[in-house]
């Protein structure tokens, strides 16, 4: 059996890119013993990896190229946009089951999902662009939105071509179902399915003892500030480490160090021995990490699928998140496991983080417990087996391991 992954954007494609996305699900088929490779979007990169093909948007947009590759099936990550409706209508062509892989929130329209995209789309056009600009932002974007033939049909004739589309948490496909009977598109519903973003089999429990340790892995240069949000990180963790004398918090990912220059919080908070601020760690050194840790936090405004706190609940931690409509993954995640911040202030935020800790203390947590039930729903090659069984394939093997 053949299934390749197709991301039709030039990414880097180093060794890491196989520990995410498209890279991780393909190797999650390879240790079912089905034949993989991701495609990505020509010209190769430096160092690229060999399990990579790269191809043209031209032959990505030919039946006749998908077909000799003699897939059985392929898992587009298209993010519903139109431009790459040619790929799905050329895959399809070939006769390969599809499966278009939409790693977003649902929220798609705001003639569909008004309260909700207003306030996701407000809070990301003023984090990235302030208060001066984020406004105007915010009114051009929902204008240009309101038009249904620009964005929200094509949208739908591009997912017309899927045998099975994926979503990666309940809530975001309960939102894409409503999106499409808007439309009365009720044949896109029965397609739908909630396929978690595959997570690498070496985030699981060790059974080692839980610390007093908090622990939030991101990116933390400058450029990402507006996704990441450091700045309330910071000012919650201020507050926590004053509140909770016996905690400590762990900040994780490229620059984070360079985060004591950011100014968001007195200097103060960076000579405090219980925050550490540690750089970018290998993929076996941040699952170390994660099973040392109790929770995982995620200070982000909005994330379809936050990696990071899918591979700290197969660790055995809980999270505490915002609770945005942006960050659906948290309905899903945080079921009895998790603690979302009544609102977006430092002060509201740190309050769930002493919330959450507490229910470690008073033993309201069970990491290997969380462990088990996330790594059986979360790990690559279980997300491989469910889209075998959804794209109505046989099994290709039995688990050869990892």
């Amino acid at each position: 059996m053949r299934i390749f992954t197709c991301t039709p954007a030039c990414f880097v494609g180093d060794e890491t890119f196989f520990g995410r996305d498209t890279g991780l699900l393909s190797e999650g088929f390879r240790a079912l013993g089905v034949q993989s490779r991701p495609i990505m979007l020509a010209p190769e990169r430096s160092r690229e990896d060999p399990r990579i093909l790269r191809a043209s948007m031209q032959r990505l947009s030919d039946p006749t190229w998908w077909r000799a590759l003699q897939l059985d099936g392929l898992v587009l990550y298209s993010w519903a946009l139109p431009r790459f409706t040619p790929v799905a209508a050329a895959a399809r062509a070939a006769g390969i089951q599809l499966m278009i892989y939409l790693d977003s929130a649902g929220l798609w329209s705001p003639r569909v999902q008004g309260r909700d995209y207003c306030r996701a789309l407000w809070t990301n056009k003023l984090n990235r662009k302030g208060g001066v600009f984020g406004p105007g932002l915010f009114l051009a974007s929902m204008a240009k939105n309101l038009w249904p033939r620009f964005f929200d049909l094509p949208r739908l004739r591009h997912l017309a071509f899927a045998h099975a589309i994926g979503l990666p948490s309940p809530l975001a496909l309960e939102r894409t179902a409503t999106f499409a009977r808007h439309y009365r598109r009720e044949e896109l519903s029965s397609r739908l399915h909630c396929v978690g973003a595959p997570v690498h089999p070496s985030m699981q429990y060790s059974g080692c003892p839980k610390e007093k340790l908090l622990i939030c892995v991101g990116r933390w240069t400058r450029g990402d500030w507006p996704q990441k949000d450091p700045r309330l990180l910071l000012r919650a963790t201020e507050l926590f480490l004053e509140a909770v004398p016996d905690h400590r918090v762990m900040i994780v990912g490229a620059g984070a160090e360079a985060l004591k220059s950011s100014g968001f919080v007195r200097q103060s908070l960076f000579k405090n021995p219980r925050l550490e601020l540690s750089g970018v760690l290998r993929k076996e050194n941040v699952a170390k990490a994660l099973n040392r840790a109790r929770i995982s936090i995620c200070s982000s405004p909005s994330e379809a699928a936050h990696l990071a706190s899918m591979e700290a609940v197969c660790c055995g931690c809980s999270v505490v998140a915002k609770n945005s409509p942006a960050l659906p993954i948290f309905d899903w995640l945080g079921e009895a496991n998790g603690t979302l911040a009544a609102g977006s202030s430092p002060a509201e935020f740190s309050e769930a983080m002493t919330k959450e800790a507490a229910a470690w203390v008073k033993g309201d947590r069970n990491a290997a417990a969380t462990s088990a039930r996330w790594g059986q729903i979360l790990h690559a090659p279980r997300i491989a087996e469910q889209i075998i069984r959804l794209l109505g394939l046989s099994q290709g093997g039995s688990f050869r391991g990892w």
